[in-house]
């Protein structure tokens, strides 16, 4: 699985807090394709990663250290 890019996140994060892709590269100085590709690509590695999280979950095979790590994140 990969991780997110510096700007996946950087893009993601003005994204969800509501700006549009056009104020966005007037933030980041992006191109409008550069954007939209971070949108695309950072949006589908969270929901590989939620997907991956599900499937271990439903398969019981998330040890303790792993289900503690995953309640820290979701609580903190």
């Amino acid at each position: 699985m990969r991780t997110l890019s510096e700007n996946q996140i950087k893009v993601l994060k003005l994204y969800r807090k509501g700006k549009k892709p056009s104020e966005i590269c007037e933030l980041t100085n992006l191109s409008s394709s550069s954007v939209h590709e971070a949108i695309k690509r950072g949006s589908a590695n969270i929901y590989r990663a939620i997907a991956i999280i599900e499937t271990a979950m439903k398969n019981d095979i998330l040890a303790e250290p792993e289900i503690r790590k995953l309640k820290q994140l979701l609580y903190s």
